[in-house]
Order: structure tokens, then sequence, then C-alpha cells
């Protein structure tokens, strides 16, 4: 492999980060570039470092997931984005999904 897949990692618990990044330490073709539970720091990370994937929680402090996929869609086009949560409404999520699929 020529690069590591660069991960940024937007959560609100920090528990669930921290364990994460244990898991992509040792996983080899990976690497966790930022993390945060803050959606206006998710998207200054995204535009910063400009990862591969955004693995997502949406329901974040300052801006929910929505809101963070529609400022980084306008930043990056070749960017996976996986929004999870067990705290959101399905029907928000299927917002969310519905949006990624129209951006692309």
């Amino acid at each position: 492999m020529d690069h590591n897949i660069q991960i940024v990692l937007a959560d609100a618990s920090e528990e669930f980060r921290r364990v994460l990044a244990l898991t992509l330490v040792e996983e080899p073709g990976m690497q966790l570039v930022g993390d945060t539970g803050d959606g206006e720091e998710a998207v200054r990370l995204v535009g910063e470092l400009q990862p591969d994937v955004l693995v997502m929680d949406v329901v974040l402090a300052r801006m929910d997931g929505l809101e963070v996929l529609e400022e980084i869609c306008q930043l990056s086009a070749r960017m996976i984005v996986n929004p999870v949560s067990m705290q959101m409404e399905r029907s928000r999520i299927r917002e969310i999904v519905m949006k990624l699929q129209n951006e692309r």
C-alpha cells in the first residue's frame, strides 16, 4: 500500500474515541490523524487534514452530524463519511444518509 488510510474520528464519547484509536494503531494501513467530540472542530480538522475517511457520530457538540456533513461536502468530494449513532432517531439518520447520497 502506497499510503495509510487517514481517518478523522468525531464522536461525542471520549471513551469510544480512545478505544477506536487504540484499535486503529494495531491496523496496518490505517492512521488516526485527528479526533474530536465537537462538530465545528470536526469541520476544521477535515479542512486542515483532508483525511480519506471521517467516522462521525451524528450527535456532537456545537454542530450536529447533518450540519457537519453539509460543511464538509463543500470541502472534499473524495472523502468517505460514515455517520454512526446509538442516540439519534432513525429518521434523522436516514436524512443524513440521503444527504450523503445526494452529494455524490
